[in-house]
């Protein structure tokens, strides 16, 4: 892949625990690095849930090598909020990475 390919920067955050003032669990993330990517959607859905109308879109996040890198990190490039669903490195060469990604949508 070309670096001019990886045209938006973005931070990798990793999923942590913590506690809130009352004991109850709280989910926290916390920047681990910043990186060069590259966002392709894949697919894209709307649909009626219980709670009402919903939305489903999938991406495909391409990144150079990020040792460690796993589900319980999350992409965020300015206000988008990509959770990734599964991470591929490319022919096991340490070159490029795909990242199988959910955006949360509002």
């Amino acid at each position: 892949m070309r670096a001019g390919d990886l045209d938006k920067r973005a931070q990798i955050q990793r999923r942590s625990t913590a506690q809130d003032d009352f004991g109850q669990p709280l989910e926290t993330y916390t920047d681990v690095v910043t990186r060069w990517i590259k966002i392709e959607p894949l697919s894209g859905r709307e649909f009626i849930s219980r709670s009402g109308e919903a939305a489903d879109s999938t991406h495909k996040i391409t990144l150079r090598p990020f040792n460690g890198l796993t589900p319980a990190h999350r992409i965020v490039y300015h206000a988008r909020i990509f959770d990734i669903q599964h991470v591929a490195n490319i022919a096991e060469r340490g070159v490029d990475m795909i990242l199988i990604c959910k955006e949360r949508l509002a």
